[in-house]
């Protein structure tokens, strides 16, 4: 069974509801650094754009915030790499 980390809950999340803010992260996720797991995955390949979107704040007034968007489910470059992953960790000795 596979850990569940940031990263692969944002996956899920993305894949099933295509965007994410961060109090959707924090509310829905428990993901504190959305921004930081988001670099990350992009880092890894993966096709994520930001868009900024305006919110009502509890004041009365408006706030702009980052809204991401998963552009395709997985990249060729992120798959190649997974597959390459999962393959060796069924021949590496366990930790």
């Amino acid at each position: 069974m596979k850990k569940e980390t940031h990263e692969t809950r944002l996956l899920a999340y993305l894949k099933q509801y295509r965007n994410i803010t961060s109090l959707e992260a924090i509310r829905d996720l428990g993901n504190t650094r959305l921004s930081a797991t988001v670099y990350t995955l992009r880092q890894k390949g993966y096709d994520i754009s930001t868009t900024t979107v305006d919110v009502p704040t509890r004041w009365g007034t408006t706030t702009q915030v980052a809204r991401y968007h998963l552009n395709e489910a997985i990249t060729n470059q992120a798959k190649e790499k997974e597959e390459r992953k999962n393959f060796w960790s069924e021949w590496l000795p366990k930790k």
